[in-house]
């Protein structure tokens, strides 16, 4: 197998055609190095086969996921994408699914290994209300990054929406990200192939997931992944700066400890962005220590990394709000500063 995706799974013969392979840091088109310079370049095409898709319908969707969702969903614009923390009742995040709706319900995009089991937990709860949650396997989602990819789609799908938007092209939902030209579009296979094709005739680079997740790290954008599910706070992620979480809004599994923990001031930890000039990247959940000699006890854990071109590692860690500095457990000095969600305007 060239890569770890079902054999039945949709985006596999797309993969298998344009030679994509298994390396040594995950899926990627023959040169990864090169692939991370062209991310964080700002140009790239990336097949996102670490993402799923669950579709919320029924009269009751909207009402259902605002009381489990930690997002303020009632103002939810019909053209609005919202990333809403989804929590367990002692407030850790469980995932960080991405919102939009158009009139058949909603969808939510998160990594692929946590859909089905998240689809499963909020079904828990539906009782008597008018749900229906599904994966949604047959959409696949392509990340586009740079300005004259950008510029081409347009020219075939009329003109971009803004930072934060989404709008629906035949069969598509073209999402822009944050980052000045960064958009992600779901769809049927044959859609997402097509374009695919298309934009990698044109030149545009294609990356591998992997390489795609340093767009989101330089930005300071958090993602929960199954080694860090019901590990964070949402205010440790900065959730809030990204409308993740409300403090306004009616009760959602989590919400007490959220408020009490917001308003009584005890958020002691925080996200910082790190970097490493050599090595792999340290896993997910991951202890950092203190830089002194003497490590008593564990000041945070990594969130995510990955390997940044050249050699060396960018991450994202949650830790104490007081730490002036990190290590890693094998003893490599992390280049350390706080950070914050950022959402760039186009």
């Amino acid at each position: 197998m060239p890569f770890d995706l079902p054999a039945e799974h949709p985006w596999r013969p797309i993969l298998d055609g344009a030679g994509a392979r298994l390396g040594a840091h995950g899926l990627d088109f023959g040169d990864d190095e090169a692939e991370r310079r062209a991310v964080l370049a700002g140009t790239a095409l990336a097949p996102l086969t670490d993402r799923a898709l669950l579709r919320a319908t029924g009269e009751d969707a909207a009402s259902f996921l605002h009381n489990q969702l930690a997002a303020d969903l009632r103002g939810l614009g019909a053209d609005a994408i919202q990333p809403a923390a989804y929590c367990n009742p002692q407030g850790r995040v469980i995932a960080l699914p991405w919102l939009w709706r158009d009139d058949g319900g909603f969808w939510l995009s998160m990594p692929r290994e946590l859909a089905e089991p998240v689809a499963a937990r909020l079904a828990r709860y539906i009782l008597r209300s008018k749900v229906r949650l599904a994966a949604e396997a047959d959409r696949l989602g392509l990340g586009v990054a740079g300005g004259a990819a950008l510029a081409r789609l347009s020219e075939t799908l009329g003109p971009a929406p803004p930072v934060g938007r989404w709008r629906r092209h035949g069969a598509l939902d073209w999402l822009r990200l944050p980052g000045t030209a960064r958009c992600v579009l779901w769809g049927p296979a044959a859609d997402i192939a097509a374009l695919f094709e298309a934009l990698r005739a044109a030149g545009t680079p294609a990356v591998g997931p992997d390489a795609w997740a340093l767009a989101d790290l330089e930005l300071a954008i958090p993602e929960v992944w199954p080694e860090t599910s019901e590990r964070f706070l949402p205010q440790a992620l900065g959730l809030e700066r990204l409308g993740a979480v409300s403090l306004r809004k009616g009760c959602y599994p989590g919400q007490e400890v959220i408020a009490r923990l917001h308003y009584r001031g005890q958020i002691k930890r925080r996200l910082y962005r790190f970097g490493c000039a050599q090595g792999a990247p340290p896993p997910r959940a991951a202890a950092l220590w203190p830089a002194a000699a003497e490590r008593h006890s564990a000041i945070g854990e990594v969130a995510d990394a990955r390997r940044r071109p050249g050699g060396g590692v960018l991450g994202l860690a949650v830790a104490r709000s007081d730490s002036p500095a990190a290590v890693l457990e094998d003893g490599r000095r992390l280049d350390w500063a706080p950070a914050e969600p950022t959402w760039p305007e186009a």
